[in-house]
């Protein structure tokens, strides 16, 4: 087609491409089943999301549980709780020091450590206690 009917035609598809178009774009009217359906697999989606995120914040939970040692507010904690128990239990201060390195010898055996300082702070009121409780192996 050429001259004026090959350019009405031109015009018509142009036309008709246009309507096409927008009618494609325009956002599709759903019924209530279908919004239903969609309603539905999005809840599904999202729930399944949220329970890949609970596991992975539980996995972080459990790695800063037994990964994470006690900070220095912690550690002096633990030295005060040591000192008290070796004061209360020796009054000769040249006896003291065996007394301390006892206790931090079987605090570092109790808990697995190589030093006091690297008690898991989810073991910290456990180490307390058992300093509180602690009795020297040459008065047991």
């Amino acid at each position: 087609m050429t001259g004026e009917k090959g350019t009405q035609f031109a015009v018509k598809y142009i036309e008709c491409f246009n309507k096409m178009e927008q009618v494609l774009l325009q956002p599709k009217v759903l019924s209530e089943k279908e919004q239903l359906k969609a309603s539905m697999r999005l809840s599904l989606e999202t729930s399944e999301e949220v329970e890949v995120l609970k596991g992975e914040v539980m996995d972080l939970k459990e790695k800063v549980e037994n990964q994470i040692t006690i900070d220095h507010g912690e550690q002096r904690r633990l030295q005060k709780a040591v000192a008290i128990k070796v004061y209360e239990l020796e009054c000769v201060a040249e006896l003291r020091p065996k007394l301390f390195r006892e206790i931090y010898r079987e605090i570092k055996d109790r808990f697995g450590v190589a030093s006091y300082k690297d008690v898991k702070r989810k073991d910290l009121q456990l180490a307390v206690r058992y300093v509180e409780a602690w009795i020297p192996r040459r008065a047991a």
